[in-house]
Order: structure tokens, then C-alpha cells, then sequence
């Protein structure tokens, strides 16, 4: 499969919050563009994530709290 197919079923993953799933469908997609830098984003993304509280209505957005 692509680094689109695998990038895209990450996001849809992502923005459902099902974190370990979406970091799968990005670890996958590494596999195919291993350098890939927004499937690495979204892992990190993720991980932190997985750890905060976040609505039921969350729009899928990430705020940088630091540089």
C-alpha cells in the first residue's frame, strides 16, 4: 500500500483519537517513505495526546505550547 493510503488512514484514526491505531497507520507509513516528516510529526503528536484529556468534540487541531 502507499504512503497516502497508510498517511490518510492516520489522520481519520488521529482526529478520532484512537491514538495507537493512527500511530500504527504512520509507522506504516515510514515503512514506505522512511523520512516522511508529517507521518513523524503525527506520531510525536500522538504520544503526547494520548496522555491529555482532550473534549468528545475535539476538531483534531494541535496547539504548540512550546518552540
Amino acid at each position: 500500500k502507499s504512503l497516502n493510503h497508510h498517511f490518510h488512514s492516520g489522520v481519520l484514526a488521529y482526529r478520532s483519537q484512537e491514538w495507537e491505531n493512527a500511530i500504527r497507520h504512520f509507522e506504516k507509513a515510514l515503512e514506505v517513505v522512511p523520512d516522511d516528516g508529517s507521518s513523524k510529526v503525527y506520531i510525536e503528536r500522538c504520544e503526547h495526546l494520548k496522555h491529555e484529556k482532550l473534549p468528545k468534540d475535539w476538531d483534531g487541531s494541535y496547539t504548540l505550547k512550546t518552540k
